[in-house]
């Protein structure tokens, strides 16, 4: 049988979490109202808003460019038609 330590601490943890997701689950909504408030004012769609926001939170704008660029070279690199030869992969 587990004693009441145990089972106290397993509840308070449990009341704890339920109430860390309800602080969540506000946030979430007031996250989309500002989202829906943008995108009627400026009409930026939400999902470019919510990614301005994450580079702002995590502050690595930098890291962003870096990674398109690459990613855009490779894009290029890979994706460009053959000039000569026509491959079938």
């Amino acid at each position: 049988m587990q004693s009441d330590h145990y089972k106290k601490t397993i509840k308070n943890a449990v009341i704890e979490i339920a109430n860390s997701m309800t602080r969540i689950a506000g946030e979430r909504d007031q996250i989309k109202g500002i989202l829906d408030h943008v995108k009627d004012e400026t009409e930026v769609s939400g999902k470019v808003i919510r990614r301005l926001a994450g580079i702002y939170y995590k502050q690595n704008l930098q890291e962003i460019v870096g990674e398109t660029e690459e990613i855009r070279d490779l894009y290029e690199s890979v994706m460009q038609k053959p000039t000569s030869t026509s491959y079938n992969s």
